[in-house]
């Protein structure tokens, strides 16, 4: 139905952003993001050609939900694989289609408005810099107005419940949630993670390093957004991690256990 998934074609003035059934287009981005990476990473493994039509979905996706933020993260683990595997051959034919896919994206972010949000707000960007970017700018001004609150009650925050002072939300989950709980709400939540991305790794199952992705790119994402924090991707990031969390072995599983109550 269109209200789970709209997607324009060339129609002039109109930035509609794919939301998929997570119901919003940045946390559906980092979600596709995630998808295509770790498709990737099983295309490597097992050299099976249908990851790589997998991780063409996912890109779609991607372009699809003009996530600025998604957009970016995925550049840049995409640098990180290129540099890290710089020494892996590519073939001629592998390499002139992902050239001719990129020219073709290209082509109609600029001579079309199939992506008018994207390119919109990249082209005010190199045009007038980037504080004249309105989202960059909305950051910035939240940001300074939280300080003074955050500088006030530096330890233990200012509280969960403050509709009354007119914050709602910062767009950075960690200047959030120092702005709540204080370096000590910071400091036990970044804990946990911790603890349990540490877990994680030591896992023998490729469902793990969906579960990592995933993981990362909230983390990264926190800086401009609540993803940490949103009901929209959250709870199923939890839910997974502790389904994979079960793969331990009783006495692993007693350890993680032990470990986040001490944080607790």
């Amino acid at each position: 139905p269109k209200d789970i998934i709209d997607i324009h074609y060339l129609r002039e003035g109109v930035p509609a952003r794919v939301i998929g059934t997570i119901g919003n287009p940045n946390m559906f981005g980092l979600f596709s993001s995630v998808y295509v990476v770790f498709f990737i990473t099983m295309y490597r493994k097992y050299t099976e050609k249908r990851y790589l039509w997998i991780v063409v979905i996912g890109l779609l996706c991607l372009l699809g939900t003009q996530s600025r933020t998604a957009l970016i993260l995925f550049l840049f683990f995409g640098v990180i694989f290129f540099i890290k595997n710089i020494k892996i051959r590519i073939s001629t034919r592998r390499l002139f289609l992902f050239i001719s896919i990129f020219l073709f994206i290209g082509l109609l972010t600029l001579y079309t408005d199939f992506f008018y949000y994207l390119s919109s707000g990249l082209q005010t960007i190199l045009e007038k810099g980037l504080y004249s970017q309105n989202s960059f700018r909305v950051r910035i001004e939240n940001w300074t107005n939280a300080m003074p609150y955050i500088k006030n009650s530096l330890i233990i925050g200012n509280g969960p419940a403050l509709k009354h002072i007119g914050i709602d939300f910062l767009d950075n989950n960690y200047l959030f949630i120092l702005f709540r709980f204080g370096i000590i709400g910071l400091f036990l939540f970044l804990s946990i993670l911790f603890l349990a991305l540490n877990k994680l790794r030591k896992l023998v199952s490729t469902m793990k390093y969906f579960v990592i992705y995933l993981w990362i790119f909230l983390i990264l994402s926190s800086f401009v957004m609540e993803s940490l924090e949103s009901m929209k991707l959250t709870p199923f990031v939890f839910f997974i991690t502790a389904l994979q969390l079960q793969n331990l072995s009783p006495r692993q599983r007693k350890q993680v256990e032990n470990d986040l109550n001490l944080q607790m």
